[in-house]
């Protein structure tokens, strides 16, 4: 082997090693097929809440939930044993709360509950402002930012850009500075005290943008840089 191919092999290995892929590993299957759903994790159990299970079908009123120490899935039933699907949620000081989306008319809601794992109970909290669906949910230092979404009734609106902020340490809901963009089917992180939306539509084609809210200044900006691929239904 020449001194050029030896190099190269060795450089190669070195990429793998310090470039390592991420892979996938399949450890089982849900009890059921779901859409439109959230998911969320407390305390070594993984919640699977609300969504359909097919297009066209009643929708379920209970959730799935997944046992990581287990392994064993088990079911429990939605507030008031009530559909809900394209909603959002967020877990907040052990206990997860369960935000606007759809009920089984296909209409909008602005309800929100939360479940505490304690209890084992569901507890109904006030409602959003603005009844939404398929909006973005983050949760920091204790209040609940939920960002864009739509409305569904007789009518698909385009998308709001409205931000509204519940505290989950006073029971209230305020509002935050508009996004620059209207938009649902969004998906939204936290970092450094900064919330990035990625993704949505409104009226027309998925975006690849990405608007930045700054927590402290309540202003947002838009990132110089796009995701490479535009989309929406997706999450971060």
């Amino acid at each position: 082997m020449n001194t050029f191919l030896k190099v190269l092999i060795f450089f190669l290995l070195l990429s793998q090693l310090c470039f390592a892929q991420g892979h996938w590993t399949k450890f089982g299957d849900m009890p059921e097929r779901r859409y439109a759903h959230t998911v969320d994790e407390i305390d070594a159990k993984v919640y699977v809440i609300g969504g359909g299970i097919d297009e066209g079908s009643a929708y379920p009123t209970h959730s799935l939930v997944y046992d990581l120490t287990s392994g064993e899935w088990s079911q429990m039933n939605l507030y008031n044993n009530s559909v809900r699907v394209a909603h959002s949620s967020c877990v907040v000081d052990g206990k997860l709360y369960i935000i606007g989306g759809q009920n089984d008319e296909i209409k909008s809601v602005a309800t929100m509950e939360m479940f505490d794992p304690d209890s084992n109970k569901w507890i109904s909290k006030p409602p959003m402002p603005t009844a939404r669906g398929l909006a973005a949910c983050v949760a920091v230092d204790g209040k609940i930012y939920v960002i864009g979404g739509n409305k569904v009734d007789s009518t698909i609106y385009a998308g709001f850009n409205k931000v509204e902020v519940y505290d989950t340490k006073n029971d209230t809901w305020t509002q935050a500075a508009n996004m620059p963009s209207k938009r649902w089917a969004l998906s939204a992180t936290a970092v450094n005290g900064k919330i990035y939306v990625f993704g949505g539509r409104s009226t027309g084609d998925p975006y690849e943008s990405i608007e930045v809210y700054d927590i402290q200044t309540n202003t947002w900006t838009t990132s110089s840089k796009n995701m490479p691929t535009p989309r929406y239904c997706l999450t971060t």
